[in-house]
Parts: structure tokens; sequence; C-alpha cells
């Protein structure tokens, strides 16, 4: 591989103008006037803030539109209306696209994204669908993709979602999710205890939304706290 010199920059930290060289897709070394092969490529960074890769902590490759016509947006204000009307649309605006997920993720590549966690829609209408279209579009692009498999309609409620979360997981996606275990699922202690179970039989990690307010939010996070600290997910 050709090393990459960027000189004249103002690495992010540093606080000085310097070079850096990269070799074999690694920072090899920073510092003010370094020497690089003949071959190597020079980048004139002068003057530019250069920073680590971007990481976009929390998207939904699965569900984008990005790249396709435009779809005004429908759902009322509520969150169980916007989450019934992505389920309602879904068949309707082709969701999930490989091309429009790959089309994402290369507008994020070239704005300095370099790493994506995504919380891909599992449900037995969708099974893993979502998860296999995000898996193709990024092993087509730079940006590493890890997904959580997430059950956005409900997990006891929406009966089969659980098996087909361990399915995902079997099937190699790095992280299980979870969503209002009161406010969606109205059952807090076994929802955790579905997704914990999962995280700790297959190493995956955890991500839960939890929107839940108050008092009950609040005792909702000693639950996730309990468990964090059993498991030793910390």
């Amino acid at each position: 591989m050709t090393d990459v010199l960027l000189r004249g920059g103002l690495p992010w930290g540093l606080g000085a103008v310097a070079d850096i060289l990269v070799r074999d897709g690694l920072i090899h070394d920073v510092g003010q006037g370094l020497d690089a092969a003949d071959d190597a490529l020079v980048v004139d960074v002068a003057g530019e803030l250069v920073l680590p890769g971007l990481v976009e902590a929390h998207c939904h490759l699965d569900k984008t539109l990005y790249g396709g016509p435009w779809v005004p947006h429908s759902a009322d204000d509520t969150l169980a209306g916007r989450i019934g009307n992505d389920l309602g649309r879904r068949a309707e605006l082709g969701v999930p696209s490989v091309e429009r997920i790959g089309a994402l993720l290369a507008r994020m590549s070239a704005a300095g994204t370099t790493h994506v966690r995504t919380h891909t829609d599992i449900d037995p209408l969708v099974g893993l669908r979502g998860v296999e279209a995000v898996r193709e579009a990024a092993a087509r692009s730079p940006v590493e993709v890890r997904q959580v498999a997430f059950p956005q309609h409900g997990l006891l409620t929406n009966p089969g979602t659980a098996e087909l979360l361990e399915e995902a997981l079997k099937h190699g996606v790095e992280a299980v999710g979870g969503l209002d275990p009161a406010g969606i699922d109205r059952d807090p202690v076994r929802h955790l205890d579905v997704i914990f179970g999962l995280a700790e039989r297959y190493g995956a990690h955890v991500d839960i939304h939890l929107h839940d307010g108050g008092s009950l939010g609040g005792w909702e996070l000693e639950l996730i706290t309990e468990r964090t600290r059993v498991l030793g997910l910390g």
C-alpha cells in the first residue's frame, strides 16, 4: 500500500502545525518535516484541521429514503404514531433498499464518517431483510458498520420478534436493542430479561432506546444498571 503524507495540517489535539504519515492504513508518524517514500501520495492540507474519523452512533440505515424521490412527512407527533406510520408505509416506500443504504453510506463517507452504528428493524413482517440489506451495502463501503437488532415495533407485544432477534445475533449482528420496556411492551422486567439474556448468550452489546420519563424511566434505568453490572457489560 502506498504511503500517504498529509503535509502541514493542524492535527486535532496537537496545537501545532505538523505532517501526518499514514502507512498501511494506520497513522505511522506525526511531526514536522516528515519524509516519505518516493511513491508516497503527498496531500497539502496546510491550514486545515485534521480530525479522526467521525462516528455516527445512532441511525437507521435500513429505513433511509436517501437518493429516492421526496416523501413528505406523514406521521403525527406521538412516538406510537411515528412507529405505526413507519410500519404501515414500509412496503410502499420500498424499505429496506440496498441502493439507498449504499447512497447514504457514500454520503457519510464523503463527509468524514468512518464508523456507523445502525438500528435495524427486526419484526415478523420484515424478518432479517433489513439486516441483509445493510450488510450487502456495507460490504461495498469503506465505512465500518455495526448493526443493532432492533425491536422497533415491540418485543413482547409482537410474537416472534424475540426469536428473530436471536436469529440475527446467530448470524453475526453485533448488538441487541430494546425500546421503552414499559411504554411499548408494558413489562419492563421481562423485556429487559429477554434483551440481557440474549446479550449474555451471544456476547452482544446492548443498545436500548428509552423515552419513558419521570419516576417510571428512572426505575427502568435502575433495572438496566442492575443487569449491566451483574453481567459485566459496563
